[in-house]
């Protein structure tokens, strides 16, 4: 009897462990309360998988054990990475008559490697892989960060999201409507309009200024604003969407590339314009 007992037992923990993953009401978010641009991560979950050993069916039949709660976090970041992580959040009430167009955005634009799996009932219901190492056209939307239309035909879903990058992994999810889209993305570019404006307005001045005194060290500074400028494209994804849209590859330099020149020219410039001698004199 008490080794019926313990079979049982070990049927009963192996039952738990290979049972797929069922999401509680607090980690789905009701497509009526999404009256605005709302912060996913307080739902989220999240899972390491740092020999790349799983796919979106092994996720699928995962035990809730494997995923840890964020809890408030507004924002994850994991550092320098080069694991995959996955993360998951639920929706429902998403196709009532009272409910819009939502949309899932990731405002972080250097995820390498980003897959998005909508499930529902079980089932991969639409999938997207894209990634800054990927075209820009194999994203949905065509911005500087990631945006997702949620699949409207599904009362409710779950969204796994696998992403695998060699820098910073930061992880930060938003849902809205079209209209909500439409302002955050206003906002944005009218921010990045005044930055790339001034830049412009500095870079004619200083043009200028160095065609009429051929100082050299107008010519350092030129190029340091110039290479700000680019960096800050970069970083904002805008560099990506406008400037080289199919050489994905680009993006994994760019940055670097910036950031040096912009150093070299700072030094440069200093070293002109205090009048620094990189030449000893003898004792």
């Amino acid at each position: 009897m008490r080794g019926l007992a313990v079979l049982c037992g070990i049927i009963l923990c192996l039952g738990q462990t290979i049972a797929p993953a069922h999401a509680s009401d607090e980690h789905y978010v009701d497509g009526h309360d999404i009256d605005r641009r709302t912060l996913l991560n307080p739902h989220v979950r999240w899972m390491a998988d740092p020999q790349d050993r799983l796919d979106i069916n092994n996720v699928l039949t995962l035990h809730e054990s494997h995923w840890f709660d964020s809890r408030d976090k507004a924002i994850f970041n994991f550092g320098q990475q080069s694991s995959r992580f996955w993360f998951r959040v639920g929706f429902k009430n998403l196709n009532s008559e009272t409910t819009k167009q939502h949309y899932l955005q990731m405002d972080y634009p250097h995820h390498d490697y980003l897959d998005v799996y909508f499930v529902s009932g079980g089932n991969i219901v639409e999938h997207y892989a894209t990634g800054d190492a990927r075209p820009h056209d194999t994203r949905p939307l065509p911005t500087h960060d990631f945006v997702f239309p949620l699949p409207r035909q599904f009362s409710s879903l779950d969204v796994y999201v696998s992403v695998r990058s060699q820098s910073v992994l930061q992880m930060r999810m938003h849902v809205m409507d079209a209209e909500q889209l439409n302002a955050y993305d206003k906002t944005f570019y009218f921010i990045q309009g005044i930055y790339f404006g001034a830049a412009l307005i500095m870079l004619i001045y200083n043009a200028f200024i160095y065609l009429t005194i051929r100082d050299q060290s107008y010519l350092y500074y030129l190029t340091y604003i110039a290479a700000s400028a680019f960096l800050q494209g970069t970083l904002s994804g805008l560099a990506f969407q406008y400037l080289w849209p199919d050489w994905a590859s680009i993006n994994g330099t760019a940055v670097l590339v910036a950031a040096a020149l912009i150093t070299a020219c700072a030094i440069g410039f200093i070293i002109r314009f205090i009048g620094l001698s990189l030449q000893t004199t003898p004792v």
